[in-house]
């Protein structure tokens, strides 16, 4: 059994041509001295906020280095898709202070869980500073409160390194035996959800480890998955992050070279993922497995 495991694995390795291996931007200006006009910039060119419960409204903040005087700057907003938040039309700063603020406004009724929406703001380029940022993009939400896009389809058991459908599995690479599994690992109680938004998409929640989900697309005339970029939860040495890929994010036709695809099985409600658990940016492989998902 160990020979076609290795086999297998073997042959994978092969059609993918590849080697084992074991929110915000910050936006940079010169500095003091050379935005003495007092113009306006953001200091941060992007950022993802989270709401709370307790606020219908957030300030983005604006800056300047010359606090001389009070300044209203127009500003524009392009929202995105979704989009729950009004912006106001206006930048403003007090007289003497060197940040100032735009108002965002929103129906606590709208937020929906795990839901981030926003747009991209922009201010007046008359009123801004060569030396700083003249827009910015954000997108807000919570996990923690709001009606939820995610509607339960069943509860069921995650099997990994299926023994029916092995490609390989977790070896102990140098010592690090803190990426080795049974094999095979089955994890029960994984609670399976469809995006009522985004039908395609879907999440196993949890994935291996606890407060880590796995998200997925099924494509809806081929049932097909793909994943991309799943952090498993699992931690590899100086605690870097081990991701989940299915094979075709590694090389396109792979799954169909060695006949295991990842397929969603409606009717037999299974779905099956070929997984190669990988470093950041799908670079290196730790490991590839068969994933099974039975749920009821």
């Amino acid at each position: 059994m160990n020979n076609i495991f290795k086999s297998a694995f073997i042959l994978l390795v092969g059609v993918l041509g590849l080697s084992l291996t074991a929110c915000t931007e910050k936006y940079e200006y010169p500095g003091p001295g050379e935005n003495a006009d007092g113009k306006a910039y953001f200091e941060q060119s992007s950022q993802k906020i989270q709401l709370t419960q307790d606020a219908n409204s957030f300030k983005i903040p604006v800056k300047r280095l010359s606090a001389d005087g009070a300044l209203e700057v127009p500003v524009t907003f392009e929202a995105g898709t979704g989009n729950i938040f009004t912006v106001s039309n206006k930048a403003v700063f007090e007289a003497g202070k060197t940040e100032g603020y735009i108002q965002v406004t929103y129906n606590i009724d709208d937020v929906k869980m795990g839901k981030y929406v926003g747009g991209k703001i922009t201010l007046d380029p008359t009123y801004v500073s060569p030396y700083g940022s003249g827009t910015f993009t954000f997108v807000a939400g919570t996990t923690e409160f709001g009606a939820s896009v995610w509607k339960k389809i069943g509860t069921g058991v995650l099997t990994i390194s299926d023994p029916d459908n092995d490609l390989g599995h977790f070896f102990n690479k140098e010592g690090q035996k803190w990426l080795l599994l049974d094999n095979p690992a089955q994890l029960s109680n994984r609670v399976l959800y469809q995006n009522t938004e985004n039908p395609q998409e879907y999440k196993i929640e949890p994935y291996i480890k606890d407060g880590f989900a796995m998200t997925f697309t099924v494509n809806s005339e081929t049932n097909r998955i793909f994943f991309k970029d799943v952090d498993t939860g699992l931690r590899g040495q100086n605690d870097a992050v081990v991701y989940a890929n299915c094979l075709e994010v590694l090389a396109p036709g792979a799954e169909d070279k060695v006949n295991k695809p990842s397929i969603y099985d409606k009717a037999n409600k299974t779905l099956t993922f070929s997984t190669a658990y990988t470093g950041a940016n799908a670079k290196g492989i730790y490991a590839v497995e068969m994933e099974t998902f039975v749920y009821e």
